[in-house]
């Protein structure tokens, strides 16, 4: 019987062991999964603004005269802004009017770094994903040859 409970008390430890040994790998998941998580939520809100971007100057008159560019950056920005993308505030937005009679068309493109919350990333090599996203949309305004 003395032999039984000195088996058992060889084994107390076993558990922190390989509870140890697990956890890295566990979080590891995890954070994977936030941060794939959050990339994805970018794209998309940056994809639906830029989108929304277009589309705005696609009914503008001039779209590539000033006010309009910035005009159309800002509403890229506010749109990103109402899905929680607070932090596509530094995207770089650029707009361009590919004016042939008959076939005009706004292009808006925004480019933006992402940088990840958790160390994964920097655990390979890198610290950023670059993203960017393009919309175009017709340009009302064209003149009909």
């Amino acid at each position: 019987m003395d032999r039984v409970r000195a088996l058992g008390r060889e084994e107390r430890g076993a558990l922190v062991v390989e509870f140890a040994m697990i956890v890295p790998i566990l979080f590891f998941i995890v954070f994977g999964i936030v941060d794939f998580g959050r990339a994805y939520f970018t794209m998309n809100s940056l994809a639906t603004a830029v989108r929304e971007g277009a589309r705005y100057g696609a009914v503008l008159e001039t779209p590539d005269v000033a006010p309009a560019p910035a005009q159309i950056r800002q509403r890229v920005k506010d749109f990103a802004l109402m899905f929680g993308g607070d932090s596509l505030r530094d995207a770089d937005i650029t707009s361009t009017l590919n004016n042939s009679p008959g076939a005009s068309t706004l292009t808006v493109t925004a480019r933006y770094t992402f940088r990840p919350i958790t160390p994964l990333f920097r655990m390979v090599g890198r610290d950023s994903i670059s993203m960017q996203q393009t919309a175009v949309f017709r340009w009302e305004w064209d003149p009909q040859p």
